[in-house]
């Protein structure tokens, strides 16, 4: 699939520049580029690859996030995930976070019926620069 818009609003958020290049097989998804110049005032670029997306994921998706505004980014996750802590955190802690600038990795390895989740992050945080951070997820 390849995908491409000058503007979008979904579950409304705002983002122009988009570009989608991806494939969709055998319940996996390959990304060749997902990249928006500004989704809710963030730059994103992102690839990657996943299979068994119904059943024990694995594979890994990698990119950059350069955001100044994280409010369109709270708002799509509340209404992706909404009532989850992943989303109350966020909301409460967007504002401490920006700017923020990201190179990131999630990796994700089937275990049994379940999968092990890492996801990776370098760059930097309301202006400040952690090394990096790392959180792990089992089954």
């Amino acid at each position: 699939m390849r995908l491409r818009a000058k503007e979008v609003v979904a579950r409304g958020v705002d983002g122009k520049g988009l570009a989608l290049e991806a494939e969709y097989t055998d319940g996996g998804v390959r990304i060749d580029r997902l990249f928006a110049e500004d989704l809710a005032g963030a730059r994103l670029d992102v690839t990657g690859e996943i299979s068994n997306l119904f059943s024990a994921p694995e594979g890994a998706v990698a990119g950059e996030l350069d955001a100044r505004d994280l409010s369109g980014l709270v708002a799509l996750a509340g209404s992706i995930f909404p009532d989850t802590a992943f989303a109350r955190h966020l909301e409460k802690a967007a504002g401490s976070l920006v700017p923020a600038t990201f190179q990131g990795e999630l990796k994700a390895a089937a275990v049994g019926d379940g999968t092990d989740m890492t996801l990776r992050l370098d760059g930097t945080a309301g202006g400040r620069r952690p090394s990096s951070a790392q959180i792990s997820r089992d089954g």
